[in-house]
């Protein structure tokens, strides 16, 4: 399944990242059951920019407006939250399980992310470097019918993010820590047997 294709060597030349305005920019992708997989990673580089207005802003999401029996995860950028990463999954029982990075990050800044679920942790890693927190938890993400969505959370569709993304990436593996330096070094070929989209 190809979201959107990213061409440039490195995503910090941005010369084929999206941008989004803060305001209502984002990216829908109807759902598939390969975009909800236990385990699960999102990777994808990222560069936000001030928008003056501390909200939560919507990385990549799979959602139904907050009500969390119908939810699936998010990948936030906490911009009312100094800056950090807020990693979000759902069971499908309205539990919510979720955990902020311990580090916050600069605007104007690219920074490849990935957030991770093995089936029983929850991890962040930023550039490559495992975030110190992280979460223990055994359950299944939902597998729903909600689209994934690039650039907004689905909370009203208000949560939008401001800044670029590039090379957003879902795969259906835990990948590794050795894994992520190695995308953050030339990004997946398409072709992988455990992506799921790109």
């Amino acid at each position: 399944l190809l979201l959107f294709a990213s061409f440039g060597s490195y995503a910090q030349t941005i010369d084929y990242s999206m941008e989004f305005d803060g305001v209502d920019d984002y990216i829908e992708v109807p759902s598939s059951p390969s975009l909800s997989p236990t385990p699960l990673t999102i990777t994808c580089w990222i560069r936000a920019t001030d928008a003056s207005s501390d909200i939560p802003r919507g990385i990549v999401s799979k959602e139904n407006n907050n009500i969390n029996s119908q939810r699936e995860f998010d990948f936030l950028f906490r911009e009312d939250l100094s800056n950090v990463l807020d990693f979000t999954i759902f069971d499908g029982t309205g539990s919510v399980y979720s955990f902020y990075s311990n580090t916050s990050l600069i605007f104007d800044q690219w920074y490849f992310l990935a957030a991770v679920y093995d089936g029983t942790t929850m991890k962040m890693y930023i550039d490559g470097i495992e975030d110190p927190n992280s979460l223990t938890v055994s359950t299944s993400i939902l597998l729903g019918s909600n689209p994934l969505r690039i650039g907004v959370q689905g909370s009203g569709l208000s949560r939008v993010f401001n800044g670029w993304i590039d090379k957003v990436a879902i795969w259906n593996i835990a990948l590794t820590q050795q894994d992520i330096q190695d995308l953050m070094s030339c990004g997946p070929s398409g072709s992988e047997s455990d992506l799921a989209a790109y």
